[in-house]
């Protein structure tokens, strides 16, 4: 009878581009996959890693006197770690086992202090204190329905969520905003929430397609068939500035702004309003 276990490897190599060489520095390997790029994130001299490891196992029985082999394959499961890398890509701190048989869907490195939310029934936000490099703490956990899959450091002791709301039994809902209070890092709390009824937007998927400007207290992101802006404050929570399908949806609609305007542009037209108002100032097909 022999046991047998498969798990993902991640290798990371860091290039010295000094004089314009193209030069292998060091290399390295972790345990898990990376879910996007804001799971590395270089500090201070080091490397910090966030991955999901998927790990399978099987067991295999051999009677080589009758001639026979028989395998049984085990329920699967996963695993998450996040991992401290020195220069040299070796390993000098980690924590692992973070909600097991969950996945990683969102990091968010903040100086001594990473985020990190995994999912499967519910949505724990894990805080973990990096100040000590080589001895990384879970601060807190935070549970809570549905996910967060992209999150932003909003101002100070705020950190901004985009997401999804799930019910007890993990079924995705609609869409959910949430801010975070981090004032205590061993307590952190949600301080506003909001859940949206559309269920689909690009900024899941790709930071790029959401703005998010914490001086402006400003938040706009393409959803379902057009764009949407809202406004937050710690007092009144968030806030629907706008929802337009004026700026034809697509998949690559973004929003800026510009002054007192801000922009929506579509896949053939780019929509102005005011930024004060949220009135319509003009539109320019092309």
């Amino acid at each position: 009878v022999t046991d047998y276990a498969s798990r993902t490897m991640t290798d990371i190599v860091r290039f010295d581009l000094t004089g314009g060489n193209l030069e292998i520095a060091a290399s390295g390997s972790v345990e898990g996959s990376l879910y996007g790029q804001f799971a590395l994130d270089a500090y201070e001299g080091n490397l910090r890693v966030v991955t999901t490891s998927y790990i399978s196992s099987w067991t295999v029985y051999a009677d080589e006197e009758l001639g026979f082999t028989n395998y049984k394959w085990h329920e699967s499961t996963t695993r998450n770690s996040l991992f401290v890398l020195d220069e040299n890509l070796s390993l000098i701190g980690q924590v692992t086992d973070l909600a097991p048989g969950e996945q990683v869907y969102s990091v968010r490195f903040d100086g001594p202090v990473g985020y990190i939310t995994t999912f499967r029934q519910v949505d724990p936000l894990f805080a973990v204190d990096l100040s000590d490099p080589t001895s990384p703490q879970v601060l807190s956990a935070l549970k809570i329905p549905g996910f967060s899959q992209y999150l932003h450091v909003f101002g100070e002791n705020r950190l901004f969520g985009l997401g999804m709301d799930a019910d007890e039994d993990g079924r995705t809902l609609g869409m959910k905003l949430t801010m975070f209070d981090t004032t205590d890092k061993t307590n952190v709390t949600v301080l506003h929430e909001l859940k949206l009824d559309s269920r689909y937007s690009p900024a899941l998927y790709n930071h790029k397609a959401i703005l998010i400007s914490p001086a402006k207290k400003l938040i706009g992101f393409p959803v379902d068939s057009g764009y949407v802006f809202y406004g937050y404050s710690d007092a009144a929570g968030f806030h629907r500035l706008l929802y337009t399908d004026t700026a034809e949806w697509s998949y690559d609609s973004r929003g800026l702004y510009i002054g007192n305007y801000a922009y929506i542009v579509g896949s053939n037209a780019l929509t102005v309003y005011n930024l004060d108002s949220f009135t319509f100032a003009g539109r320019l097909p092309f």
